[in-house]
């Protein structure tokens, strides 16, 4: 059993259904028939093609991978996950995504066992936008979030300030 939770994209709409005591999103069709049975801890929209499913943590953050519309591992995007700062998705053959990676220089802090502990190593985040293929066509380039004074930006103002 599943219930819709989204608007339809590209014919499909996000359901969310009970996997043993999970809830879990898959996708449906617009006749309610199941295309990608609910098995995603939280998925997008579909666009071009391809949605971001939650893929796990990596560095205390959400990551995102991408399938396809029988919820396979996309070409060219399967083996690679992406932060974003919120579900990424593909429009116009583009998305917005983070890579996040772990710099050797600073600390962080990580919850350990209920606490908060400061830890080496700085979480590096770089913005940028990715085709189908999985290629950068512009950037990545490393956020300082203070700099954004918290504003999001589209596309042609993020370029704009950054390339």
């Amino acid at each position: 059993e599943h219930s819709k939770s989204g608007d339809f994209h590209e014919g499909l709409a996000r359901v969310r259904g009970k996997v043993g005591e999970q809830w879990r999103y898959g996708f449906m069709d617009t006749s309610g028939a199941l295309v990608i049975p609910p098995q995603f801890e939280d998925a997008g929209d579909f666009g071009d093609g391809v949605v971001a499913v939650l893929a796990g943590k990596q560095h205390n953050q959400r990551v995102w991978r991408f399938v396809d519309k029988a919820g396979n591992p996309t070409k060219g995007l399967a083996d690679r996950t992406f932060g974003s700062l919120s579900r990424p998705q593909f429009q116009g053959g583009l998305a917005l995504v983070k890579e996040i990676t772990l710099g050797e220089d600073g600390t962080r802090w990580v919850m350990e066992n209920g606490q908060m502990n400061e830890v080496p190593g700085r979480v590096i985040e770089k913005v940028g936008y990715i085709n189908l293929e999985g290629a950068w066509v512009f950037g990545p380039m490393e956020v300082d979030w203070g700099t954004f004074g918290g504003m999001m930006y589209t596309g042609k103002q993020f370029c704009e300030r950054n390339f």
